[in-house]
């Protein structure tokens, strides 16, 4: 039964790839076999047949892989033929998970091309049992378990390429018998002071321990006192055979209260966070990763978690996150909650402590497609200037609003609710002839078709360009008006009403570089014209703030200059 557990997967549907080092196979085999046993469908280079093209094979068999599993040593982190499988998996966008056979450490390239700095250590597992149950998560994730085949002995981990410690009490003999030759003196050299690292993060730790020339391993336990990473217990201390191995203990955190952790390398922020929250995780740390030339799918990407995926831990502890980013802060949503990073500081969150997410409410539009907001200006603007008359105004939030519609009588009042540029056609040009354009807003009047009799109010903070001729019949300008073309009236006789025809009436701004030729205007405190107006009567009232005159038939302008008596808005 061994041999078919061993058997490379041929068949339909998804299946992990193993990429390792032949020198490796007698480590990397009995976890294979543990793997095929738990119903993971397992390709490794033994499916390839006698004759069969040894390239092409694994390049097949690789492309068609739903994941892939890296066994990495020293011997595998600098085969051409592992790289090659890895860099084509990661320009496939294959998912590639690290387990480590002994003290391995990967090289800056291969860091970068597996966007991870975190391996699996294969022996902090405890047996091959133990490591197919850590790395659960992912191979569930992809899709390359099947059912189960069989319960075979939970062996325990024993990696041959780490020697040094297994051969610890055969090297002793030897160092007795040198001992008796080499004499005292050289006694004293093989012997060394072996730190201190109770309390320090395990990397840092094991770094100590075999910088005094000490074999290090580090085993993974449960400890009440001490947070998750940190050491809390050795096998040896103070002065020690160099040939002694030393086990330095790294705290999982207390055993309560457990979860397994999720892989949230290579999630975005908010979808990996999520993960954790759901796995009963709230509590991280997150690292921001500035990254120069990062694209805009690269930004709030996570590339390391500080606790492997897999590993069973308390919910209590907290999770470190780096986070790629181009220094701009980031925001985003996690689970109902917002969650907002400066792009370059490291941050402590507590989910729990997050606002929720209140999204922005749906704007409201009423009948003629205009906001609360742009109603209240209709209401407290507009329709007071109509003082009952035969006249109704209409609202227009668009350009093409206003062109096509039908049924305004000649008469009529535009009030211009949102920014547009209007060019005139004959089917409307004679439809309105009041336009009234209230603050904030900027009116376009592109075109030379318009009708002789058209009339404007400019609110204070409104502004009017106009783009071609126009024959205007009034004009209020309390904001600012801009001529580019012709501004002209055809007017020059007194109206029914004994008003005069073509007045402009200005307490805003005016700049004119154009043509502007009203038959009189009426200049205000305030007001100021900027190039030549050719009109026929300029009354200079800048002395005084424009009263509460009618500037044309019924009243017409008076709602803005009866505002608060000095033409204001």
């Amino acid at each position: 039964m061994k041999e078919d557990l061993l058997r490379a997967f041929s068949g339909e549907g998804k299946y992990l790839f193993v990429s390792y080092a032949h020198k490796d196979s007698a480590d990397v085999l009995p976890a294979i076999e543990a793997l095929a046993a738990a119903g993971c469908r397992v390709w490794y280079d033994e499916g390839i047949e006698a004759g069969d093209d040894w390239a092409g094979k694994i390049g097949s068999s690789l492309e068609k892989a739903s994941a892939v599993l890296f066994f990495a040593s020293k011997s595998s982190v600098t085969r051409e033929n592992v790289l090659r499988e890895l860099s084509f998996a990661k320009e496939r966008g294959i998912p590639v998970l690290t387990a480590g056979l002994g003290r391995v450490s990967l090289p800056d390239e291969l860091q970068r091309m597996l966007l991870t700095e975190q391996i699996i250590d294969l022996s902090s597992c405890g047996t091959y049992g133990g490591f197919v149950s850590r790395i659960r998560p992912f191979l569930e994730r992809h899709g390359v378990l099947g059912e189960k085949k069989e319960d075979i002995p939970d062996r325990p981990v024993a990696i041959s390429s780490g020697g040094k410690g297994r051969r610890a009490g055969a090297a002793a003999l030897a160092v007795i018998a040198v001992l008796a030759l080499a004499g005292f003196a050289a006694f004293r050299l093989l012997f060394a002071e072996v730190p201190s690292v109770v309390g320090l993060p395990a990397a840092e730790a094991q770094k100590e321990v075999e910088e005094a020339d000490f074999d290090c391993t580090v085993s993974l336990n449960y400890s009440d006192e001490y947070e998750y990473g940190v050491i809390f217990e050795q096998s040896v201390s103070g002065r020690s055979l160099k040939m002694v191995p030393v086990v330095i203990k790294q705290s999982l955190g207390p055993e309560e209260d457990l979860t397994d952790v999720p892989d949230t390398v290579g999630s975005r922020l908010s979808s990996g966070a999520a993960m954790l929250v759901e796995a009963g995780m709230t509590k991280f740390r997150i690292k921001p990763v500035e990254t120069a030339g990062i694209s805009e799918e690269g930004i709030g990407v996570i590339s390391a978690q500080s606790i492997p995926a897999g590993l069973r831990v308390s919910k209590n502890n907290m999770i470190s996150l780096d986070v790629r980013t181009d220094g701009g802060e980031i925001s985003v949503v996690i689970n109902g909650r917002v969650l907002t990073l400066s792009g370059t500081e490291e941050a402590v969150i507590d989910f729990d402590e997050l606002p929720e997410y209140e999204p922005e409410p749906e704007t409201e539009y009423d009948e003629y497609g205009m906001t609360p907001g742009e109603r209240a200006y209709w209401d407290a603007l507009v329709v007071p200037f109509f003082r009952g008359e035969n006249r109704k105004g209409y609202p227009f939030v668009d350009a093409q609003t206003l062109m096509n519609y039908e049924g305004s009588p000649v008469g009529g009042v535009a009030y211009i609710a949102r920014d547009m540029t209007v060019t005139n056609e004959p089917s409307w040009a004679d439809m309105y002839s009041e336009y009234i354009v209230p603050p904030g807003v900027t009116l376009t009047l592109e075109g030379s078709k318009w009708r002789k009799e058209m009339a404007f109010v400019v609110m204070k903070g409104g502004t009017l360009i106009i783009n071609g001729n126009v024959n205007f019949q009034y004009g209020v300008n309390h904001g600012t008006l801009i001529v580019n073309g012709s501004l002209n009236t055809p007017y020059q006789k007194p109206d029914s009403w004994g008003n005069q025809w073509g007045e402009l009436g200005n307490d805003g701004r005016i700049v004119v570089n154009g043509s502007c030729t009203p038959s009189q205007l009426w200049s205000y405190a305030g007001g100021s014209v900027t190039g030549t107006v050719n009109a026929g009567k300029t009354v200079d009232r800048s002395g005084e703030s424009a009263p509460a005159w009618a500037n044309g038939p019924n009243g017409f302008g008076t709602l803005a200059m009866e505002a608060n008596g000095r033409g204001e808005i």
